[in-house]
C-alpha cells in the first residue's frame, strides 16, 4: 500500500457530505405562480412560465433597503382563456415599498391575429400594490393587485393607442428564482 492511500475511505464520506451540505444551502425554492386578469367581468388565468419569469436585485445589508426587480411571465392557463389571450407578463422595479417603472403586457386574439396590449404608470394609468414581498437567498416571492387601461401597441410599448383601452385588473402571486443557470 502507497503512502496515503489508507485516508482515502475517510475523505470520500467527507468529501460527499461536504458537497451535499453546500448544495442543499445553495438549494432554490420551486418556481410557482398564478395571475388572475378580470377583464370585462371575467375572470382569465395564466400560470407562471418559470423559464421566462425571474428576478434580479438583493437584501439589503443589516437594515439596508432591498431591491427587487421581478419579470413575471404566464401563458394563458385554461381552454376559456386560451380562446382569447395568450401571454401576459408584468414587471416593476421595488426599492424596499417603493415601486417604480411598472410595466404590463399581454396578447389578445382578435379574428385570427394576435395584437398586443401593453400599460405602464404614464401610458394607460397601471398602479401596481404589493401585498407581500421576501427575499431569501436566490428565492424572492411576491404578490399583489393592480388596474390598468391597457392599449394597443406595435413595438412593445413605446407607441401605446389608448384610444379605445381595454380596462384590466388582476392579483398576481409569484416564487421566482435570479439565477437560470441549474
Amino acid at each position: 500500500m502507497r503512502k496515503g492511500n489508507h485516508m482515502r475511505p475517510i475523505l470520500i464520506p467527507i468529501i460527499v457530505t461536504a458537497a451535499l451540505s453546500l448544495s442543499a444551502a445553495f438549494a432554490k425554492a420551486e418556481e410557482s405562480g398564478e395571475m388572475v386578469l378580470t377583464i370585462g367581468g371575467e375572470e382569465q388565468h395564466f400560470r407562471l412560465d418559470p423559464k421566462q419569469s425571474d428576478w434580479g436585485g438583493g437584501k439589503g445589508e443589516g437594515s439596508g433597503p432591498d431591491l427587487m426587480i421581478p419579470t413575471i411571465m404566464g401563458w394563458a392557463a385554461d381552454e376559456k382563456t386560451r380562446e382569447h389571450y395568450g401571454v401576459f407578463s408584468l414587471s416593476f422595479t421595488m426599492y424596499d415599498d417603493d415601486i417604480s417603472s411598472p410595466e404590463l403586457q399581454l396578447s389578445r386574439k382578435v379574428g385570427d391575429t394576435w395584437e398586443q396590449l401593453f400599460a405602464s404608470d404614464e401610458k394607460g394609468g397601471l398602479t401596481l400594490e404589493i401585498s407581500e414581498h421576501q427575499i431569501d437567498g436566490f428565492t424572492a416571492t411576491v404578490s399583489g393587485t393592480f388596474t390598468a387601461d391597457m392599449g394597443v401597441t406595435p413595438n412593445y410599448g413605446r407607441d401605446v393607442d389608448l384610444t379605445n383601452p381595454l380596462a384590466v385588473s388582476g392579483r398576481f402571486t409569484a416564487v421566482l428564482n435570479s439565477n437560470k443557470n441549474d
